[in-house]
């Protein structure tokens, strides 16, 4: 623990009752050394709060070696191209991933927060073989039950020449394969839950790779609390496309998972963001934002489409609007009017996801009313009959989007061409099976897949999306839909259709998609004064969103 201690932090001589100092990510109070330890990666916070530590030469020292460290890291990130050799990868790198594989080595513990489609799993590929020439025995993968065969297991396959073991079976089994030596081992997230922790934590990890670390965003759930107390390594990575889905919370827990020192504990985070977003405004804030961004840097290596593949076939939006049926004009009638006495009778303070369920139902009737117990005609359903009609005959391949598990069973029963399906309850062999059909079968030209089934997907052979119904998440809509086909390897273009039922929540909910995207690339890319704004909902905002005044 003592050389941890001086590993990690400084020991600062200043009296306890400085309680300024907590506001240092990681500070604390060492009672019985008399002192406060502050993280040597966060001193210059300190600065900033006591200016006076200046006059200590270790904390000066400290200082200027964090400085050095992150304009290494900055330098690394600006560099146009890097000669880097990747022993046993049979996949030639972009110039984009060599100079980030760099940069990774260098980091050791990184958020690889690629956009969808840009090579998050060769790239880590080639963070495991280089790190296997220099002595890394064994990575350990965690990932969604999905992903395991269709993902890790072709890309290990197609891409290396490594061993690697999918844990799968029963408990007796899954033993036996933990004990089973080999490079890689591919397991999905729920096993940490189960009996497999034990045999997990008897292996001495070189690397662990959190596949869609989303998973652990949550700081409370058990599952991202075992992880984070009994899997640990050297090197890690954390994967994921989309980082920042509603708010900042979420990144800060998988942050916390790379190095629990960087910004602080969850709750002296909160209280910091608790001041940001109270101020938003002010200069005060616009420096924290800043600091926070700046320590975000030294472990997130963000990487858009349109920055790193400006090669990549377009991708245009075509909007197709349909009339909703009398029936279900009647349905979506009395659905506004029962959403509207509840949101009044709530007072001022309306919880958005208690909200969002309750207008879930709006979305459904525009969909089809069989998703709500009815019967009648779906208009949606016509009308991509219709745009079937127009593209199939040409060859060319379609995936449809849907987020409910009813509407896709009704695409498949309504539609005149047999399609491939993909959704979450599926096994893995079912899956991989259906993907294949699509990718290689000349008669199966369209693919209907629920959000659930949609993590890992690779289908760059189609040139159509077709989202049926919109998601409240903007990210998940653009890089776990469209991402599936506009993606690196893509050759052809992308066209999307939005299907949009005329004056329904279709049509409205892209003021809310918008606010939120801006809001994920803001906390992400840019603007420091929208940094760590939570998405609220005003009773204005709800009813400009259920108007009927256009049916």
């Amino acid at each position: 623990m003592i050389q941890s201690l001086e590993r990690d932090y400084l020991m600062v001589p200043l009296d306890r009752n400085r309680r300024e100092i907590e506001d240092v990510p990681g500070a604390f109070f060492e009672y019985r050394k008399k002192m406060w330890l502050v993280p040597r990666r966060n001193v210059s916070d300190l600065i900033d709060i006591i200016p006076e530590a200046l006059n200590d030469a270790e904390i000066v020292g400290e200082v200027r070696r964090q400085e050095e460290f992150a304009q290494k890291v900055a330098e690394y990130k600006i560099a146009d191209h890097v000669d880097i050799d990747v022993p046993g990868l049979k996949l030639p790198l972009d110039d984009y991933q060599k100079v980030d594989l760099r940069l990774m080595l260098f980091l050791k513990r990184v958020l690889l927060a690629y956009q969808v489609g840009l090579g998050k799993t060769a790239a880590s590929l080639a963070f495991a073989l280089v790190l296997k020439e220099r002595g890394v025995k064994n990575v350990l993968v965690l990932c969604p039950s999905s992903l395991k065969q269709t993902t890790w297991k072709d890309e290990i396959e197609k891409w290396t020449n490594e061993s690697y073991i999918i844990v799968d079976g029963s408990r007796k089994q899954r033993e036996l394969l933990w004990q089973t030596e080999a490079f890689f081992h591919v397991a999905n997230y729920e096993l940490v839950l189960f009996n497999d922790l034990p045999e997990m934590q008897k292996q001495n990890w070189g690397i662990i790779i959190l596949d869609e670390a989303t998973r652990i965003k949550s700081y409370k759930a058990k599952m991202t609390k075992i992880i984070k107390e009994n899997l640990k390594s050297d090197y890690a990575l954390a994967l994921s496309g989309t980082p920042l889905e509603n708010n900042i919370e979420e990144l800060h827990s998988i942050v916390e998972y790379l190095d629990p020192l960087a910004l602080g504990s969850q709750y002296s985070f909160a209280r910091i963001l608790q001041g940001i977003r109270r101020n938003i405004e002010s200069e005060e804030t616009k420096k924290e934002t800043t600091r926070i961004k700046e320590k975000l840097a030294l472990f997130m290596i963000r990487r858009l489409k349109k920055d790193v593949l400006p090669e990549l076939p377009p991708k245009t939006y075509e909007n197709r609007y349909v009339e909703l049926s009398i029936d279900q004009k009647n349905h979506y009638v009395s659905a506004v009017s029962d959403f509207t006495q509840w949101l009044i009778s709530q007072g001022e303070d309306i919880r958005t996801n208690n909200a969002l369920k309750k207008l879930t139902r709006l979305k459904q009737i525009a969909d089809s009313l069989e998703l709500v117990g009815k019967t009648g005609r779906s208009t949606k359903l016509e009308e991509l009959n219709q745009i079937l009609s127009e593209i199939i005959p040409t060859g060319e391949k379609v995936i449809i989007f849907t987020q409910y598990v009813k509407m896709a069973e009704l695409i498949q029963n309504s539609i005149k061409y047999e399609p491939a399906m993909l959704m979450g309850k599926m096994n893995a062999e079912k899956r991989r099976e259906s993907i294949e059909r699509f990718k290689t079968n000349p008669n199966i030209n369209v693919f209907i897949s629920t959000d659930a089934g949609a993590y890992g997907l690779n289908l760059q052979i189609a040139s159509y999306v077709i989202h049926v119904d919109y998601l409240w998440n903007p990210a998940k809509m653009i890089e776990q839909r469209e991402g599936r086909a506009h993606r690196r390897g893509n050759t052809i273009p992308v066209t999307v259709i939005n299907l949009k039922a005329v004056g329904t929540i279709d049509e409205y909910i892209e003021t809310v998609l918008y606010k939120k995207l801006k809001l994920a690339e803001d906390i992400v890319d840019g603007s420091d004064e929208a940094l760590f704004r939570k998405l609220k909902l005003t009773k204005e905002d709800l009813l400009e969103l259920v108007r009927t005044d256009k049916l």
